[in-house]
């Protein structure tokens, strides 16, 4: 096994967990909950509740999705793309609010989005390669 290759898989199996559970336990019996901190903490913005709201509900979906896409490297490429069109959403929320530590945060995830995407060559052990 390629030192490089291990590296990247084992790299992509800890962000695949990583945003799993964080959709997962979100989707769980703490969605309404996270729904509604979500709505309650842009109430004063001058984003639409509504989008506010559609954000809030697609985010756990979108997590577990590419969460298990990177997990079995299944389309590695394209879910990669959208964990960064997530990532934007998130970055332009937390601007919004002006939360600097948190778009700090989320510079770590675009940076390790980043990293996977750049070195996709090194995708040897995934479902991609043996398809």
């Amino acid at each position: 096994m390629n030192d490089k290759a291990l590296a990247y898989t084992l790299f992509r199996v800890f962000m695949a967990i990583n945003m799993f559970w964080h959709g997962a336990i979100r989707l769980g019996p703490a969605y309404s909950a996270f729904v509604e901190a979500t709505q309650a903490q842009f109430a004063e913005t001058w984003l639409p509740m509504w989008l506010v709201t559609l954000e809030a509900r697609l985010i756990p979906g979108v997590e577990v999705v590419v969460g298990v896409l990177l997990l079995v490297g299944y389309k590695t490429r394209w879910a990669l793309v959208a964990s960064m069109i997530l990532m934007y959403t998130l970055v332009f929320g937390m601007i919004i609010l002006q939360n600097w530590e948190i778009v700090a945060r989320h510079l770590i995830y675009a940076l390790s989005f980043y990293v996977l995407l750049h070195n996709i060559e090194f995708n040897a052990h995934s479902l991609d390669r043996k398809l």
